[in-house]
């Protein structure tokens, strides 16, 4: 500071850095704000404004088989299941290849399962249910050896969809096809229906 600096002179100086830190302040708390709200947006659009469809809805299938029971051609295949598998669909539908009972099963644990019952099946049923491609082979599971189930394995092909792998059988009541995400999966889901249902294999 000059030794010749006025009183007036001092004044004005202690002033002109009060105004300068003053608005130098109100800039931080400015953008302070700005941030704050951009924030509490973000919380809203990615928490509280989150559509409710992106929630999957479990169905009672069983309540809705009972329903579809009087019009459909025979009895229903409907598995009995624990809390750890529940439905985000089941229909019973006219498809180009014949009359379908539909259940799309999720575990807790991840797996996807469909299992498809086609009363009269015509055409390439399963190519329309599960898609082309995949190795073949046959299988029996736990419980009896006479069962016998196709096994579609399509783990190989280019974007299988839900229906990386898949066991079919000819029952009495139609067509049916287990496909899903998991060979544990179908698996499980399959012996179930095989235990609940033994009168209606060929």
């Amino acid at each position: 500071m000059s030794s010749s600096e006025t009183p007036e002179e001092a004044r004005a100086r202690k002033e002109e850095a009060k105004r300068l830190r003053r608005q130098r302040q109100n800039i931080r708390n400015l953008v302070a704000s700005i941030g704050a709200s951009l924030g509490i947006v973000v919380f809203l659009v990615l928490v509280v404004a989150r559509p409710d469809e992106t929630i999957p809805q479990a169905i009672d299938y069983e309540a809705v088989a009972s329903q579809a029971a009087p019009s459909a051609p025979a009895e229903l295949i409907v598995p009995e299941l624990d809390d750890t598998w529940s439905a985000n669909r089941a229909t019973i539908s006219d498809e180009s290849f014949g009359r379908m009972w539909a259940i799309g099963l999720l575990s807790t644990t991840g797996d996807y399962v469909e299992l498809a019952q086609v009363f009269t099946p015509s055409g390439d049923a399963l190519t329309e249910i599960i898609g082309p491609g995949g190795s073949t082979s046959e299988t029996t599971l736990a419980g009896s050896d006479s069962i016998t189930w196709e096994v579609i394995d399509r783990r190989d092909v280019p974007d299988p969809g839900n229906a990386s792998y898949a066991l079919v059988a000819t029952t009495e009541l139609g067509l049916v096809v287990v496909s899903g995400t998991t060979e544990a999966g179908v698996l499980f889901i399959a012996s179930v229906i095989q235990g609940d249902y033994p009168a209606i294999w060929g």
